[in-house]
């Protein structure tokens, strides 16, 4: 992986903590944010550093899998599209027919793969990253067997020193739709990092890299609406690259007009998916103060990026969303 990206921006100690996680043997790291709060980014900058320490590294986004992998819930044909996939990327002979065997069941065939091909092949530290791991978690069949089994790699580290190579990065934006017991679950375990919003400080330095030299009342005015979110300032930053002038921005930030209206199109087209949700949500956005909502409520709402909690109650996360949805459901 050639990590060259000159804008990217620290968000200590997060940085030095993942590659200290990293750097033991069979470790667990969970990486947890709402979408487009710099998972990837931050992945993509992990395995380079890896890279440089002569690890193996290997990143493979659940986005790659077909729609069909999915919606069959065959996990049998999911876990060998995984082995196959995995293969490819290490650059290794597909070998699958010598090591599976019927009858021992796929979770099994597909530990063995690794273990005594993938690992014995590679001879050093295997970094592999999971990115995108909560597109699984609506199918459950596939979600049942897949999530115990990366647990059982972690721990199985203590055992077997071959799996002692495995380094394991899991990153997803919610445990919404995921139902586990807790001794089978890779989210209890290892090492948590959750992604905080940018500070004014960051938000500053991202746009100095960019050749922005925003004043503290600037940034203050772009906060007001979007709050810290990484990829919100971003698309202030780019828009303001091709002549946008901050004030057009704000100005049309929460209309199907401003740079931000695909970004709110699917936030309000996943809400309406879900009526349940989109209900609470009317709920939030029609209070100017915090309220209080049932826990796994909150737990989705938070994890989606469209609320904060203050104590045990909840409010929007950013004056964008309560201007853009009020608007649209004329609440």
């Amino acid at each position: 992986i050639d990590f060259d990206c000159p804008h990217y921006v620290e968000r200590p100690p997060v940085e030095s903590n993942c590659t200290a996680t990293i750097s033991n043997a069979g470790s667990l790291l969970r990486i947890k944010a709402p979408r487009r709060m710099g998972k990837s980014w931050l992945i993509d900058r992990l395995l380079y550093q890896a890279s440089q320490e002569d690890y193996f590294t290997i990143k493979l986004d659940l986005e790659e899998a077909d729609h069909h992998l999915l919606v069959n819930e065959n996990y049998d044909e999911f876990v060998r599209w995984f082995c196959l996939i995995l293969g490819r990327k290490l650059k290794l002979e597909n070998r699958l027919d010598d090591y599976w065997e019927d009858g021992l069941g796929s979770k099994y065939n597909c530990t063995l793969y690794l273990r005594k091909y993938f690992l014995t092949q590679v001879k050093k530290p295997l970094v592999l990253a999971l990115d995108n791991v909560d597109l699984l978690f609506p199918y459950h069949h596939i979600a049942q067997d897949f999530f115990p089994m990366l647990r059982s790699w972690h721990e199985g580290a203590k055992t077997r020193a071959i799996l002692g190579n495995l380094r394991l990065i899991i990153a997803h934006a919610t445990e919404i739709y995921i139902k586990l017991k807790l001794t089978n679950s890779p989210f209890n375990v290892g090492t948590a990092i959750e992604l905080a919003e940018f500070a004014p400080a960051q938000i500053q330095e991202l746009g100095n890299k960019q050749g922005l030299n925003w004043n503290p009342g600037e940034i203050n005015q772009l906060e007001e609406v979007v709050g810290g979110h990484p990829y919100l300032i971003q698309r202030a930053i780019s828009a303001t690259q091709q002549g946008y002038s901050l004030e057009q921005i704000l100005e049309r930030a929460a209309t199907e007009s401003g740079i931000y209206a695909h970004h709110l199109r699917s936030i309000y087209a996943l809400l309406d998916e879900y009526s349940e949700l989109k209900e609470k949500m009317i709920q939030v956005v029609n209070h100017e103060d915090s309220i209080a909502l049932n826990p796994q409520d909150t737990f989705q709402l938070e994890s989606l990026g469209l609320v904060i909690t203050e104590g045990n109650q909840v409010k929007v996360s950013r004056r964008l969303y309560r201007d853009y949805l009020k608007a649209r459901w004329a609440v």
